[in-house]
């Protein structure tokens, strides 16, 4: 499967449990409004808890992110140990990389790093902030228009839950790009110290919606342990989390590398239930 149907199919995964969130919370709101007394946006903090959203909102989403992150990481490791051509002399190698059952200790760590330090980022947090004034808005618009709580539940309803799936495939999309990315950088280092790959290049999408700097980078190769120079901002790969959202925001560019063994894009690695279990041995969720 190629990297940009593996994406597609990756942040459909991640979408889905984003969307169910979004458009449960809204029905949430909403039957508290109705069941309210006496509504002002002065209670909106009370309605609608965000900082009880947030942690909701990551717990729905670590396992899918851990899942893609872990399944990018076991797709270029793999894609690297199953050669279309074989030399004698990489058989020993080849035969080892095979046998691997798993991701190597090392790139576990940096897995479970970069989740870590992706939740901690304050746009998850936004997220929530987000749908809060929105909240607020409707609640003092429907206040002035002198609506029932019915109807002003009705509205919160239909308002929150009408772009649900448009922003929770905003979401995945971002989020995708960088977990398939620093998937695929947790094992670049054990591929480098073993002479597998000597760089990384960056892959743009190459289609309107595609930003002027990444554009500039397409076809451009570092060293696997170097930085690529994205609008004056040093990151690994595409869709870090470190970059600011004019940079990262629908990014759908990925890093590819030459084997010794074949050239080509990784395949997909589709066995949820073993990710998940090789997650959770090694304290990932």
């Amino acid at each position: 499967m190629s990297a940009e149907k593996t994406h597609g199919t990756n942040e459909r995964r991640l979408a889905k449990p984003i969307r169910l969130f979004l458009t449960g919370q809204a029905r949430r709101v909403a039957a508290e409004v109705r069941q309210h007394g006496t509504i002002t946006a002065a209670l909106v903090p009370l309605i609608f808890r965000a900082d009880v959203e947030h942690l909701a909102f990551l717990k729905a989403v670590r396992t899918p992110m851990a899942t893609t992150i872990a399944g990018a990481a076991l797709a270029e490791l793999r894609r690297h140990a199953k050669p279309k051509k074989r030399n004698k002399a990489d058989d020993s190698l080849e035969e080892s990389l095979l046998k691997l059952k798993g991701l190597p200790k090392e790139a576990f760590e940096l897995l479970k790093e970069y989740l870590h330090d992706l939740e901690a980022q304050p746009f998850w947090a936004g997220i929530q902030a987000s749908t809060e004034k929105r909240l607020t808005e409707l609640i003092t618009g429907g206040i002035a228009d002198g609506l029932t709580n019915r109807d002003l539940a009705k509205l919160i309803a239909e308002e929150l839950g009408a772009g649900s799936a448009a922003r929770a495939l905003a979401i995945a999309r971002t989020e995708t790009t960088g977990l398939m990315n620093a998937g695929h950088a947790a094992v670049h280092k054990t591929l480098g110290d073993a002479g597998l790959i000597t760089g990384k290049t960056w892959s743009a999408t190459l289609d309107k919606d595609v930003r002027a700097a990444h554009l500039s980078l397409h076809g451009v190769t570092v060293k696997p342990d170097e930085n690529f120079n994205v609008g004056g901002f040093l990151v690994p790969y595409p869709g870090h989390w470190s970059l600011p959202a004019q940079q990262r925001v629908n990014c759908r560019c990925l890093t590819t590398t030459k084997s010794a063994f074949e050239e080509g894009t990784e395949d997909e690695y589709e066995d949820d239930a073993e990710l998940i279990n090789l997650m959770a041995a090694a304290g990932m969720l």
